[in-house]
């Protein structure tokens, strides 16, 4: 049985979180499977190990090798009457010089331990076979079967013991490590979810930035053109004006040749009249130039206007580079923060298997534990991530015109600091 799908069960089982399971809850948990309440309690009785009126994972843990394993001597261990090691005479010996109190007490953990195997059964009864195979694993079974060739082969009562004591650190150490990777998990999920509201609130805001800068550069365009049209027409109604004045003097004066063409001051009108038609045309003159001034004033708000739409898809070009860059690098941050907290995690239980086996005296039942060296690899994968966080550094261009970032962003200065 792998020790982590038992203690998932031991965890479902222990709704509370209190690290121990009550006689309510496993018989609220017993009902869900529709087990009867006599069964529920002669299974709690029979998994709490120590008597306390409350199951430890350590009791659930011994409860389901005493299930799973045949023949276990669970009950004769804790009556204190295991036979001796020897032959059968010697055994039966030790068995007829028994009290009847030991034979009445071992009857009685006999059917108990009867009544909770038929409880089980049922238990698992109610369990499909794919559950079964999710609590039951390879390494699992391994363990039972030295368990039980151990208490087949007549092992010492020390060493079995022993070897649940090994068992139940073993299990303590994975569930340790499990809670960790758990931690870990959670706090890289929380870490993230910042990040990317992070990476959001940077995007709104350069957004809210690039679209305040295009308002405010419409807005001085806009401001500008209306200005340069008002001039324009103010220059237009004054020559218009002018010309108006000029015409009507025109038709005064051909009106008063007309009339005075006997008057012997004709060659004085007829020079009036041509100082007028010189006049007019200078004014004619006059409106042609300034309609070549409206032309240039018209291209020159039209390149004005090119220069308007090339600067703002400059600007959008630059902000995505910016938010791609920031998102590689965000990256790579965070992955040099993962390998960098599993290199430090692998060293220290690199560290600590080492010292444990070397402090650990060398028997014939110890186990061997070889722990590859991942360090070196980590490292060089750290090492491999940093250069390519360089090459990232060196082929993004940050040396933005210092105008152009003061548009972008006021507070440019205080964004890269942090």
């Amino acid at each position: 049985m792998t020790d982590n799908k038992l203690e998932v069960l031991f965890n479902q089982c222990d709704k509370n979180g209190s690290g121990y399971i009550s006689r309510s809850e496993f018989q609220a948990v017993c009902n869900d499977f529709e087990i009867r309440d006599v069964d529920a309690d002669t299974i709690f009785t029979d998994l709490d190990h120590d008597g306390d009126g409350r199951i430890s994972f350590q009791d659930f843990s011994y409860g389901f090798r005493d299930f799973l394993v045949p023949g276990s001597r669970r009950g004769s261990i804790q009556l204190g009457i295991e036979p001796s090691i020897g032959n059968n005479n010697g055994r039966a010996k030790k068995f007829h010089t028994m009290t009847k109190v030991e034979e009445e007490k071992l009857i009685n953990m006999e059917r108990n331990h009867d009544n909770a195997k038929r409880a089980w059964e049922e238990f698992t009864a109610h369990m499909s076979e794919a559950e079964i195979k999710k609590i039951l694993g390879k390494s699992g079974d391994k363990v039972m079967m030295l368990y039980e060739q151990m208490q087949n082969s007549e092992a010492p009562c020390h060493l079995v013991s022993q070897f649940e004591d090994v068992i139940s650190s073993v299990i303590n150490d994975i569930q340790n490590i499990e809670q960790e990777n758990k931690t870990m998990e959670e706090k890289y999920f929380k870490e993230r979810e910042t990040h990317t509201q992070h990476l959001k609130n940077i995007e709104a805001e350069m957004d809210a930035q690039v679209a305040r800068v295009e308002r405010i550069a419409a807005e001085n365009a806009k401001n500008q053109y209306e200005m340069e049209k008002r001039e324009i027409q103010s220059k237009m109604e004054t020559e218009m004006s002018e010309l108006k004045v000029h015409l009507n003097l025109f038709k005064k004066v051909d009106n008063w040749l007309q009339k005075d063409k006997v008057d012997s001051n004709h060659k004085e009108h007829l020079k009036k009249l041509d100082m007028a038609s010189s006049e007019n045309m200078e004014l004619k003159s006059n409106l042609l130039e300034t309609q070549a001034r409206i032309s240039l004033l018209t291209s020159d708000f039209m390149e004005l206007r090119n220069q308007y739409e090339e600067k703002c898809m400059e600007l959008n070009h630059e902000r995505e580079d910016k938010i791609e860059y920031m998102y590689e690098v965000d990256n790579i941050q965070r992955q040099l923060e993962i390998l960098r907290g599993a290199n430090l995690n692998l060293k220290d239980s690199n560290d600590g298997l080492q010292s444990l086996i070397e402090s650990r005296p060398r028997t014939p039942l110890s186990f061997e534990f070889s722990v590859p060296n991942m360090s070196g690899t980590l490292c060089e994968e750290i090492r491999d991530t940093e250069a390519n966080k360089e090459s990232l550094n060196d082929q993004y261009d940050l040396d933005l015109n210092s105008d152009q970032v003061r548009l972008l962003d006021p507070c440019y200065g205080e964004d890269i600091g942090m």
